[in-house]
């Protein structure tokens, strides 16, 4: 893999990589010398009461059942990814709840350092100045007037949406077992004309941000919405 050319000299384009992540994962197993999910319960999930499972546990009963279907034929039971498919890439389960604390965390400039959180939010230019709003692992940007930071999910028979909106200290999450609609996009855009004030101009809702798997939620300090 590593003779491969590559698509685009560094710095000239942009692509989203779930490969990148998974390169990430493993640059934090081998940097911190324990399992990258152990690494989080220690340094992000135990400090925030996150109930934070491995996907590939969160199967059976006391779980939802993802579901798929292909163009207009029938609902079907999706079968859960290969164990380790996933990995860094999104492999983490919890609830709306639970995400919700992250996304309060991010509001309030908690739990890391408030220069990490600015540069996780950063939107990283190519070479020629351009941008698409991308951060680090995080796309940003201004819809409604309203400055957001948003990642959606996608892991087999289920999407996420995980929007925060810090000027308005507020974050709308959606979770659906089902990876076959735009249901995601409907709930959130829905959420949003009922939790934030009328918006000074009118925009699109951002567009759910490509491949990774993640859970999701809705929340804020002053305000909390939580759809599924």
């Amino acid at each position: 893999m590593g003779k491969k050319p590559l698509d685009f000299e560094p710095g000239t384009q942009w692509q989203y990589s779930n490969t990148g992540y998974v390169v990430a994962g493993l640059i934090v197993e081998k940097i911190a010398k324990q399992p990258l999910l152990d690494f989080l319960q220690q340094r992000i999930f135990r400090p925030l009461d996150i109930r934070a499972l491995d996907q590939d546990k969160a199967i059976g009963k006391g779980f939802p059942q993802g579901y798929g279907r292909f163009a207009l034929g029938p609902v079907r039971l999706e079968t859960p990814s290969a164990p380790g498919w996933l990995y860094a890439a999104g492999e983490l389960s919890m609830s709306a709840r639970d995400l919700a604390k992250w996304d309060v965390a991010r509001l309030t400039r908690t739990t890391l350092p408030a220069d990490d959180w600015a540069a996780q939010e950063t939107p990283i230019r190519l070479v020629d100045g351009s941008t698409n709003g991308y951060g680090l692992g995080v796309s940003t940007g201004t819809t409604n007037g309203r400055r957001y930071v948003e990642h959606s999910g996608e892991a087999v028979g289920f999407l996420s949406e995980n929007i925060v909106y810090p000027d308005d200290q507020a974050a709308i999450v959606v979770l659906t077992n089902s990876w076959f609609s735009d249901a995601v996009g409907r709930i959130s855009s829905g959420i949003a004309k009922i939790v934030l004030p009328p918006p000074p101009r009118t925009e699109k809702m951002p567009p759910p941000c490509p491949g990774h798997a993640q859970s999701t939620i809705s929340s804020a300090p002053a305000r909390s919405t939580a759809a599924a």
